[in-house]
């Protein structure tokens, strides 16, 4: 039983991991196509912003810490901890009213929300956090 139960674990990621794209109520992540949309126009993101969006996407739920997003998303390059924060400020900016899905956990990292109660509520809660957290 405990087998089975690790092998289903184990196709749920790798399912997710494989995902062609991401929809939740206007946003859409197309995984193949490395593009982003707002309810429905495209929104121009970087590689390295792709690549970090499409981490937290893939990991939805989970609070991420710092260096492991600095592990996954930037591998064996050295850079500072506070440049995933720079980048998560840029990607709240370019999601606009979605910003919600990325939320702030305090002395933790981060978290990615696929369904954040309320879009503004969330949105204006990440941005006191980041600032009080910077």
């Amino acid at each position: 039983l405990l087998a089975r139960i690790k092998t289903r674990i184990k196709q749920s990621k790798a399912s997710r991991e494989n995902l062609p794209a991401f929809e939740c109520k206007g946003l859409k992540v197309d995984f193949v196509g490395h593009r982003v949309f707002l309810n429905d126009k495209e929104v121009s993101f970087s590689a390295l912003e792709f690549k970090l969006l499409s981490f937290f996407i893939r990991h939805p739920d989970r609070v991420l810490a710092r260096d492991k997003i600095l592990n996954n998303v930037w591998g064996e390059t050295f850079v500072s901890d506070r440049v995933v924060d720079s980048h998560i400020r840029t990607i709240r900016k370019k999601l606009g009213p979605f910003k919600g899905h990325i939320e702030s956990i305090y002395g933790e990292g981060y978290r990615f929300n696929p369904s954040p109660l309320s879009q503004g509520d969330a949105s204006d809660s990440n941005d006191k956090e980041e600032k009080t957290a910077a």
